[in-house]
């Protein structure tokens, strides 16, 4: 008797300086220099986490200001999957669109990718600004069990992962054989930014009368295929 380990996700191609007291006051001064520079500039986004559902990096818009007029800014991703330009108006100021960092996720779950938008100018000074991005994908996976004999394996408890759910809104897990519902699990409370879940849970929530099921997961107790998000997954006991 084999049971299958569960996942579904998306397939995408996905300074400290201390200063020892003592230290000068010619130096404290210098720094303070750097650290105005580097502030001087800013780059935000606009959402405090991007889902990667699909094929297509979702959408991302970013602005800025603290730059020099009529440049031309870097915009890169630390991965290396964003890497645009956007020219800075008569204020300095900078926006636009990209696709989102598309990192790899071997497991549900979510990354923070460091993004940098850089202005290189004519007097060879450079103006640098740095925002996180947290990204996600839609994505579910539950482990195996201690193989009890038969059905019984069914109702032990497992981890399972979430990833890019609604933050603060219930995961269920509608369980369906031959397209009816035949059993309901709620999970738990989808985490933010990204809407992440970690939890022990039965496999299976009720006495299991079948070895194989589908599970859609979404965040309504009632069964719909019109839920969105929403996934479709097995679950598949080989006897």
């Amino acid at each position: 008797m084999r049971l299958a380990i569960g996942r579904h996700t998306p397939k995408v191609p996905l300074v400290v300086l201390v200063l020892a007291a003592g230290t000068l006051a010619t130096s404290a001064l210098a720094f303070g220099a750097l650290a105005a520079e580097a502030s001087a500039a800013e780059l935000t986004v606009n959402a405090g986490c991007y889902v990667i559902a699909g094929k297509n990096a979702p959408p991302m818009s970013f602005s800025g200001s603290g730059y020099t007029p009529g440049d031309q800014v870097l915009i890169s991703s630390d991965e290396g999957t964003v890497d645009t330009s956007v020219k800075a108006d008569s204020q300095g100021r900078i926006s636009g669109r990209a696709d989102a960092p598309t990192p790899f996720f071997a497991t549900p779950g979510a990354q923070r990718i460091g993004l940098t938008a850089k202005d290189q100018t004519p007097t060879g000074k450079t103006i640098t600004a740095r925002t996180t991005v947290n990204v996600t994908e839609l994505g579910w996976e539950h482990g195996s069990t201690k193989r009890q004999p038969g059905l019984r394996a069914l109702t032990e408890k497992t981890n399972w992962s979430f990833s890019g759910f609604q933050p603060g809104k219930l995961i269920f897990g509608h369980y369906l054989y031959k397209g009816k519902q035949v059993a309901l699990a709620r999970f738990g409370r989808a985490q933010p930014p990204c809407g992440t879940l970690k939890v022990r849970a039965r496999l299976y929530p009720v006495t299991p009368h079948h070895s194989s099921f589908s599970i859609q997961y979404d965040d309504s107790r009632a069964y719909s295929q019109k839920s969105r998000p929403r996934i479709i997954g097995p679950l598949k006991l080989t006897l």
